[in-house]
């Protein structure tokens, strides 16, 4: 990665401009391609073909990170004692071998990069350059591999928006749409949120580090390196042959480290999967087997019954501005038929 003053872009990376003097080039896409540390200026290379392949130096300020995908030599190449496999609900990590508490067994570069700030347009544009050019073929294959979480359903209605506003696809088929609508979902099922920019969040995908499933109270943690991008993956505690490792997707947060099974579930849903994990589990008095299904059904339920409560808050509110708008009025109506009156008193004398 390639560090500035505040902002750090990985070479290759694609990002947007701001403002500029030259008109011509403000908010045009362009690619980062290095940092003068003696000038202090970003150089980079406009995207639009119309501009030939122009260079120039910016400003960090005016500089903005959109989207990165890694050439393949870039790509980590997993540890022997690591493996992928499937599972009941997609691939998984496992070690295959005895690991100490605190040790460090993956630094990981990452496979693909989305600025969190234009939300879903960014995953669609990764998505479709991945598809469309030769260059990131491996990236769509890599991408591939990981899980849709059984949730594509829930981005139809995203993807549908996403393809009805692009300029290049107009009048595509159902299968576009689902396609699009898996892909979100394995972004949404798969990806950790890293800190590449200091005035930005953005996502990112690693090919084996998020493999590793969530747990309540998980067996590895994950560090973001700044300096480098990778995320590294170390044991927490003492690491089983043949175990799978699991990561914490809510991080070092107290307050869900200390919540109940019910309310750590509702907090995951957001991310569309039910926990299943040992400690829930146990917390909860069930049979591993058997849970899932239950758990679905109940937490389904509790998302009704908030969703109701806040249609009722919502319409209580509405029922609340409404009366104060017919409060207001009356106050006016009268207001102007005391001025009315002063009026007809003053003409009559």
């Amino acid at each position: 990665m390639i560090r500035g003053d505040e902002c750090g872009f990985f070479s290759g990376s694609h990002a947007m401009l701001g403002k500029m003097v030259k008109s011509e080039y403000s908010f045009q896409p362009c690619i980062v391609e290095e940092f003068q540390i003696d000038k202090q200026l970003w150089k980079v290379q406009l995207a639009d073909p119309i501009f030939e392949g122009r260079s120039l130096t910016v400003k960090e300020k005016c500089l903005s990170f959109a989207w990165y995908a890694a050439p393949s030599k870039c790509w980590t190449v997993l540890p022997s004692f690591l493996r992928v496999s499937p599972t009941s609900i997609g691939n998984a990590l496992f070690c295959d071998k005895y690991v100490d508490e605190g040790v460090e067994i993956l630094e990981e570069h990452p496979v693909l990069v989305v600025s969190n700030k234009t939300g879903l347009a960014a995953r669609w544009k990764l998505y479709q350059e991945s598809r469309l050019s030769g260059e990131y073929g491996a990236v769509q294959t890599a991408f591939e591999e990981f899980t849709d979480g059984g949730v594509t359903h829930a981005y139809m209605e995203d993807a549908q928006i996403l393809m009805k506003v692009s300029d290049d696809c107009q009048g595509v088929g159902p299968e576009a749409v689902s396609r699009l609508a898996g892909a979100l979902a394995r972004w949404q099922s798969n990806s950790l949120n890293v800190s590449i920019n200091f005035s930005d969040s953005q996502s990112a995908l690693y090919r084996f580090a998020c493999k590793a499933n969530h747990s309540c109270e998980p067996n590895c943690v994950t560090v973001f390196d700044m300096d480098t991008g990778c995320m590294i993956l170390r044991t927490r505690r003492r690491v089983q042959r043949g175990e799978q490792l699991t990561i914490n997707y809510m991080g070092a947060d107290p307050d869900f480290a200390v919540s109940s099974a019910r309310a750590r579930r509702m907090i995951l849903s957001k991310r569309d999967f039910v926990c299943c994990c040992s400690r829930c589990v146990r917390e909860g008095g069930e049979e591993q087997q058997s849970c899932l299904a239950q758990y679905q059904a109940e937490l389904a339920r509790d998302l009704e019954r908030q969703r109701k409560k806040a249609e009722e808050k919502r319409k209580r509110k509405e029922e609340k501005d409404k009366e104060k708008r017919k409060a207001r009025q009356s106050s006016k109506q009268g207001s102007r038929r005391s001025s009315s009156r002063k009026g007809r008193r003053i003409l009559s004398l």
